[in-house]
């Protein structure tokens, strides 16, 4: 069944040909406590289908599992020339984001 939005409003992103492949993107880094401690999950969300394109973990919340999420969103979205005009959001936090994690979302 359709959107009910959609049914009632029409596809203003299809109708205006909205490119879907620069769809915004935004992430987040979340703790979860389990018994053996202390676990991290980088997600990184399509903000515009909703969809969860990566959610890597580590016990670690570093530059490392960011860039993970990043790559593995990359490759959900068909490799780095799919993605090269995607914007991607995140609340900026120095202890998650280096600059070497910078330099690999936005070269």
């Amino acid at each position: 069944m359709e959107d009910w939005g959609r049914a009632l409003y029409g596809d203003p992103c299809r109708e205006c040909g909205y490119d879907w492949s620069i769809s915004p993107q935004c992430g987040d880094i979340t703790e979860i406590p389990t018994d053996e401690g202390k676990l991290y999950m980088a997600t990184v969300l399509d903000l515009f289908s909703r969809r969860l394109l990566a959610c890597p973990t580590s016990e670690h919340p570093d530059a490392q599992l960011v860039c993970d999420g990043i790559k593995i969103a990359a490759a959900a979205r068909g490799g780095r020339t799919k993605i090269e005009a995607v914007i991607f959001h995140t609340d900026y936090a120095e202890v998650h984001v280096k600059p070497r994690s910078r330099g690999l979302a936005c070269a």
